[in-house]
């Protein structure tokens, strides 16, 4: 085959996209989990860059491991999950999956997104142990008023489904080089019907009416103790066409990762004399931040010195800040010996 036509080829199957870095999601096979594996509150704490809503309900969210099934031939090891520990059908209840991009990565990404002939294209692996119809939506955040595209699939229980959709541009869409929200994406296994209405269209995109975000929701997932939804291999990319998906290293992605969070170990040799009342170091982020980042305690600071350790407190003996390059920690007023603080510090600056 000549060259010509491999190259030809190529443009076919990707659409004229990247052959590299097609992905815009971030942890999209689920394999980091820098704040732990399991955990019974909402937000970001399990999976990197995915956050849980809850709202009226009990869910734990935890990262799973995946050993066989076609996810697995795929070459996917993990997934997120959401299992209902207090069930509720309340008109109130709030469980959605979101996923946030950065509105420069949209509007550099190569897509001509006020063109309705040009496409982003959505792909993932999800899996429910209540079978029924399903909503996801997508949000542009910069758009004014904000627009909103939904579209629905059907799982069967208990059983991985690959869902592709295309997804058009339209003229009154957003981006611009900003480090905020620009496009967020959301899987939603139940919303109570204070979410939800008859006004909502699908796949296009439109501005939010009342606070219906998707239609009505028929199966009982969120009143069904111990029911699960699963989420892995999310590509959204560039052109009309689901390529392949694009794995890379854990590496390169926890680094991705680090962006948003990461935490950071403290060791630092102490001294307070009369030359030196406190000690005060700077250190150089790995990863820059997206923005300044809040900086807490994740694993509590000490205090070593002959044998015996003393807990510090933060605003007390202890400072700590943080820019988006930089971290710093004071130590002060403590005894007059050497000793070794140590601990764990946090950087967040999630979207």
């Amino acid at each position: 085959m000549s060259k010509a036509r491999q190259l030809a080829d190529l443009g076919n199957v990707y659409d004229d996209g990247a052959l590299s870095n097609r992905n815009l999601i971030i942890n999209s096979a689920m394999r980091v989990a820098q704040r732990g594996t399991s955990s019974t509150s909402s937000g970001f704490q399990t999976v990197d860059r995915f956050k849980s809503g809850v709202q009226t309900i009990g869910v734990t969210q935890s990262q799973g491991s995946i050993t066989s099934g076609t996810p697995f031939e795929e070459g996917f090891l993990n997934y997120y999950r959401q299992t209902v520990t207090t069930p509720s059908s309340a008109s109130n209840v709030i469980m959605e999956i979101k996923h946030a991009i950065e509105s420069q990565d949209i509007a550099g990404s190569g897509w001509d997104f006020k063109n309705t002939n040009k496409y982003l294209t959505l792909s993932f692996f999800v899996r429910s142990s209540v079978s029924g119809t399903y909503y996801c939506y997508l949000r542009n955040t910069e758009a004014s008023p904000e627009l909103f595209y939904r579209f629905s699939y059907t799982l069967s229980a208990n059983s991985w489904t690959k869902v592709e959709k295309t997804i058009a541009g339209n003229s009154s869409l957003a981006f611009s080089q900003a480090v905020s929200e620009g496009l967020a994406l959301f899987w939603v296994p139940v919303f109570g019907t204070d979410y939800t209405g008859s006004s909502v269209n699908l796949d296009q995109w439109e501005t939010l009416s009342g606070s219906d975000y998707i239609p009505d929701v028929t199966h009982a997932w969120g009143n069904t103790s111990g029911a699960t939804f699963d989420l892995t291999g999310v590509q959204l990319e560039v052109g009309d066409t689901a390529t392949p998906f694009e794995h890379i290293s854990y590496g390169d992605q926890l680094q991705k990762c680090q962006r948003f969070y990461e935490k950071r170990p403290v060791e630092m040799d102490y001294t307070d004399d009369s030359s030196a009342s406190a000690v005060y170091r700077t250190y150089t982020i790995p990863v820059e931040k997206r923005t300044t980042p809040t900086i807490a305690v994740t694993s509590g600071l000490n205090y070593w010195s002959g044998g015996s350790s003393t807990a510090l407190t933060v605003g007390s003996n202890v400072n700590i800040g943080a820019t988006s390059k930089t971290w710093s920690i004071q130590g002060y007023g403590l005894t007059s010996a050497r000793g070794i603080l140590n601990g764990e510090v946090s950087l967040d600056a999630e979207l």
